[in-house]
């Protein structure tokens, strides 16, 4: 075969080895489907890390012989830096999330080898858009991860809270993933071709733009496909009770992991194919970002359950997150990764320690559960309570910081209003993060809590309290550190 038809999939090599375990994970999962569980767990993480192994070391190969970027697939598939770490950062979570999994399937009754197989035909999905050079090959790599989300959200066949979240997020997905096929549709026949590249030069080529009407409807149809994956407001309707409803680790997964790859999948595409349209789509995430901090923050205050607190805590973030979009400079973009890498740690911290808490109880689920917590164990009340105040963006913790590079972006651009707005929503937000400690602190427990915690969620909570430390010590650094990142 021809070597430099070979040489041409290089890029793609960590992608390949991945869908190859999922297939192996897949045979032996339906071949050996009595012994296969806790084979197949190992075996993701196993192939994650593998993944990852062959993501750095490809990164490496290409950056001291061949330069970046470098496509594949007849240029529908691109690895630059900016893809292969926020692919880096998905493999990671991707393998806490196996860790938190273990022990929650098992004493619920429902560890089934098909659950690691999802889990990694998600990642693959993920991967897959990520990297995506073209419509087709981004639009299959999002809807493998969608279909394996909608399974996960429904995977707890024993409840019924988890079967209707799986419909909830299967009908509204399907619609949203409809729209977006319709706005990607539409920039096809304005341009002729599904490539990144052909749609930004055919936008770039029409003359007197926004007075096309076909423009302005293939702006807006691609994007609210894009809004509704990383739940802003209005297309935020599913995000609580998806979250409330599916089992907690998936929820954690799809609040953490699922997020960072649907913001790469959103910078990457308003900036290649849509760049032209920059100033309308800028101005559309400006509104955006307020009423997703206000409806986000607002309704989190008043959430009694902690997975829908969870859940609103995460749209008022995403809020916080648009602002960086909104700026449309090369630092707003900066602060949006640094922000979603911070966030995606609190939140996955706040839900292992909800795994220790709840163990076999799954009546542990609202806000007055966690009371006496700090009695029954001071470690899982202390490492809450820092998630909490770093959600809540308290100093100098990273959540924080991870605001406050936002806010800068915004103010450098004279959007000082802006920034005003969103220190008024940050500070209502401690409210429900005072709330949840209070609670913890200073109020008696209601139920029983566990106390034999599983030596690998220790382990878990122990390694994000240490990541979060370090973010919160060393912010400047590594936001310089991803200045690097050519987008």
């Amino acid at each position: 075969m021809n070597t430099t038809y070979l040489a041409s999939y290089l890029p793609a090599i960590p992608e390949i080895f991945l869908a190859v375990m999922a297939l192996i994970a897949l045979m032996v999962s339906v071949f050996k489907a009595d012994k296969s569980k806790c084979q197949v767990a190992l075996f993701s993480k196993l192939a994650f890390a593998g993944t990852l192994f062959l993501l750095l070391i490809n990164w490496d190969y290409q950056l001291i012989t061949l330069g970046f970027p470098k496509t594949a697939i007849n240029s529908m598939f691109i690895n630059d830096n900016f893809t292969i770490i926020m692919k880096s950062i998905i493999l990671v979570g991707a393998i806490i999330s196996m860790y938190i999994s273990c022990d929650y399937l098992k004493t619920r009754k429902i560890h089934s080898p098909e659950y690691f197989v999802l889990h990694l035909l998600a990642v693959l999905g993920m991967m897959l858009m990520i990297s995506a050079y073209d419509f087709i090959v981004m639009y299959m790599g999002l809807e493998i991860m969608s279909f394996c989300l909608y399974i996960l959200a429904a995977y707890n066949v024993k409840s019924m809270k988890s079967s209707e979240a799986g419909l909830k997020y299967f009908i509204l997905g399907s619609l949203s993933s409809g729209i977006m096929l319709y706005g990607i549709s539409l920039l096809y026949g304005i341009a002729g071709d599904t490539s990144y590249t052909s749609v930004q030069a055919a936008l770039a080529a029409i003359p007197n733009i926004s007075a096309n009407p076909l423009v302005t409807v293939a702006l807006v149809f691609t994007l609210v496909g894009l809004v509704f994956k990383i739940s802003a407001v209005p297309f935020h309707m599913w995000t609580p009770d998806v979250y409330e409803g599916s089992p907690t680790p998936v929820t954690a997964f799809m609040a953490t992991v699922v997020k960072i790859a649907s913001f790469a999948l959103l910078i990457r595409i308003l900036l290649i194919p849509l760049s032209s349209l920059a100033v309308y789509w800028a101005d559309i995430f400006l509104i955006l970002s307020i009423i997703t901090m206000a409806v986000g923050t607002i309704m989190a205050i008043m959430q009694d359950n902690i997975k829908r607190l969870l859940a609103f805590s995460s749209v008022g973030h995403v809020g916080f997150m648009l602002i960086g979009l909104a700026v449309l400079t090369q630092a707003g973009i900066i602060s949006v990764l640094f922000y979603i890498t911070v966030y995606a740690i609190m939140t996955m911290g706040a839900f292992a320690v909800l795994l220790c808490i709840q163990g076999t109880q799954e009546k542990i689920i609202d806000i007055k559960h966690l009371a006496g917590l700090n009695k029954t164990s001071p470690l899982l009340a202390a490492s809450m309570a820092l998630f909490m105040l770093s959600i809540a963006g308290i100093p100098p913790l990273a959540g924080f910081w991870a605001k406050f590079f936002v806010f800068q972006t915004a103010v450098s651009v004279g959007l000082w209003w802006l920034a005003l707005i969103a220190v008024i929503f940050s500070v209502l937000g401690v409210y429900y993060a005072l709330r949840v400690i209070k609670v913890m602190y200073f109020e008696e427990p209601s139920v029983k809590l566990i106390t034999n915690i599983p030596q690998k969620l220790k382990m878990v909570v122990i390694v994000l309290v240490i990541l979060l430390v370090f973010v919160s010590i060393l912010p400047d650094n590594i936001f310089e550190l991803l200045k690097y990142i050519n987008i």
